[in-house]
């Protein structure tokens, strides 16, 4: 099912991303939509470049409205063209009280990225999801885009998170 859901997203946004205005712009609210890399970026907008911590095993995470929610974080690898446009297919803004949330799909697919990997997990008691990165010993060389998504029925549904550039 969350595959599912994930791609309809990302085919959508292929099918209209390209025709939509690109005037909104995700920016994290902690405890709405906040997701951090390695304790960095709260409160950042879309696309801000990121140069985690050599050795993968660095925490990202996500501040939702609260507990039990579903998360889906979201990774591709940075092609031709950046896989990260801020604006790219924006969403209707939406109540996640206190904060009017405009956010926005900002990981684009195609010109030559690869979806690399999707984890799911569920916020816990105090509103926030973490996963690790994977160790990596040494730099890759490689560009990964990634932005979260929290699925939450009191905001009035799907909420996309900021997303990063990272260079590993």
């Amino acid at each position: 099912m969350r595959t599912f859901l994930l791609s309809a997203i990302f085919i959508l946004g292929l099918a209209t991303g390209f025709a939509a205005p690109a005037s909104a712009q995700t920016t994290g609210f902690p405890g709405a939509n906040d997701y951090t890399i390695a304790g960095f970026g709260s409160g950042s907008t879309s696309c801000t470049f990121f140069v985690p911590p050599v050795g993968g095993g660095w925490p990202m995470t996500v501040s939702a409205s609260g507990p039990a929610l579903p998360v889906l974080f979201h990774y591709t690898i940075v092609g031709i063209v950046p896989a990260c446009v801020p604006g790219f297919f924006p969403l209707p803004p939406l109540l996640c009280l206190p904060f009017l949330v405009p956010h926005s799909i900002d990981i684009v697919l195609g010109s030559g990225s690869i979806p690399l990997a999707t984890f799911a997990a569920f916020t816990g008691p105090t509103g926030t999801a973490t996963v690790l990165a994977p160790p990596i010993p040494v730099p890759l060389g490689i560009t990964v885009a990634t932005q979260a998504y929290v699925i939450d029925p009191s905001c009035g549904g799907l909420v996309a998170t900021q997303a990063y550039t990272l260079a590993i």
